[in-house]
């Protein structure tokens, strides 16, 4: 049997309102989290007699940069092996690719050297 506000109260030395409002939070928060958990909310669509899908999993950070693949030498790599192994950023291979350089000629450009940004 489930402890009253009365019999909280009593036991921790507060007021009556205090355990009351206390308890009332610990229901509100245990029903929402029934409602957003997956199991909670198959079990209220169950009752209801619809059907819910469980959530998706979400894609890990950092994976986006693993979406765009070119064909250079033969080879098909992501983006950011291409930018690994030769040494670029990622952002420097992407930017000149998006600009209209081929993957060879972004590849092969060499890099700016000792470009310094000038505050006027």
């Amino acid at each position: 049997m489930p402890e009253t506000a009365e019999q909280m109260a009593a036991r921790l030395g507060v007021s009556v309102f205090a355990a009351r409002s206390y308890l009332e939070d610990k229901v509100r928060i245990e029903r929402e989290h029934q409602r957003t958990s997956c199991k909670g909310a198959q079990a209220v669509a169950a009752l209801k007699g619809s059907r819910v899908k469980p959530p998706a999993k979400r894609r890990p950070r950092g994976g986006s940069k693993c979406r765009l693949f070119y064909e250079y030498k033969g080879q098909t790599l992501p983006l950011a092996r291409w930018a690994e192994r030769y040494g670029i950023k990622y952002m420097t291979l992407r930017r000149r690719i998006a600009c209209g350089a081929t993957i060879e000629t972004a590849l092969t450009t060499p890099l700016m050297k000792g470009r310094r940004r000038v505050d006027a």
